[in-house]
């Protein structure tokens, strides 16, 4: 099955008058005279009313009248979480002589993600931690010239982030709230450890650090979303062109739901295409007649 565009569009025309005039230097072959005969036919041809014949008034169905449905429409409450986590250890060690140098590395990283929506809210959700451990080691074996020495470097770093977005409407009014906060915190100790002979030092650092920010805002309007309905319809229309009968409203309704999850099938899943399609057609298709494999194509 072909897939559809990721955005649809519902467009009204409407009888109107439209004038236009472009300004600019003319070659001195025509004459002012002439000039001014050609702004006035021109004018008078851009201000002819634009039928209405031309406008666009219909939605590209098969039924271009049937609109109740695209207007009865609402977003379902669904969403999606994901999480992620990635941990990567390296190091490197060297001796030469009476040198001896190791150095170590870890990486953790760890992110996640809440998305919800419906038709009155739409809430977001992330947050991201990273942690960072490095170790450093030099060593110097004693000699005629020095005495044994050794140095040690450990740095540990946390770093986290958080942030929010959450937009409601009032009740079934036009009126919302928004609301969005973030915040980012870090840590970090580090250390060293020298000896030289009989003679030893130790010094550990902290540094700590916090950053945040709120705000909040109000409104009025709102954008009806009815790509997911559209590609519904269209759907039922391209399958009573192989031949099948239509989608029942309640059909219709289901694959809606599923369509309006697409983007949580992006973010969630590598095979994309498949798992959605898969999840529509197990929603409108009789499982005793499936479809094949050029009809889906």
């Amino acid at each position: 099955m072909e897939d559809f565009d990721a955005r649809e569009e519902l467009n009204y025309g409407m009888k109107g008058y439209f004038f236009r005039v472009h300004g600019g230097r003319v070659g001195s072959l025509l004459k002012e005279s002439h000039l001014r005969i050609a702004t006035i036919l021109l004018t008078a041809a851009l201000l002819v009313p634009v039928p209405a014949a031309i406008a666009q008034t219909t939605i590209g169905f098969a039924d271009p009248s049937d609109l109740e449905t695209l207007l009865d429409y609402r977003l379902p409450d669904w969403g999606y979480h994901r999480w992620d986590a990635r941990l990567s250890l390296d190091g490197s060690g060297r001796n030469e002589g009476d040198y001896d140098r190791s150095r170590n590395h870890g990486l953790f990283t760890s992110s996640g993600f809440i998305y919800r929506e419906s038709e009155k809210r739409i809430l977001r959700l992330s947050a991201l931690g990273r942690g960072t451990y490095s170790n450093e080691d030099r060593g110097w074996d004693a000699n005629e010239d020095r005495e044994e020495m050794s140095y040690t470097h450990d740095r540990f770093d946390l770093q986290i982030y958080l942030a929010g977005d959450l937009q409601r409407y009032v009740g079934t009014s036009d009126y919302f709230a928004r609301g969005l906060v973030s915040g980012s915190a870090m840590y970090r100790e580090t250390g060293d450890d020298r000896m030289e002979g009989d003679e030893t030092s130790e010094s550990t650092h902290y540094t700590r650090r916090y950053d945040y920010s709120a705000a909040g805002t109000m409104g009025v309007g709102r954008m009806r979303v009815i790509t997911p309905i559209l590609r519904a319809k269209r759907l039922s229309e391209r399958l009573v062109a192989l031949g099948r009968t239509p989608l029942t409203p309640d059909q219709v309704m289901r694959a809606a739901e599923v369509f309006a999850q697409v983007t949580g099938y992006s973010s969630s899943y590598d095979r994309v295409s498949r798992r959605l399609w898969r999840d529509v057609f197990e929603s409108v298709v009789d499982p005793d007649q499936p479809l094949s494999i050029y009809e889906i194509e």
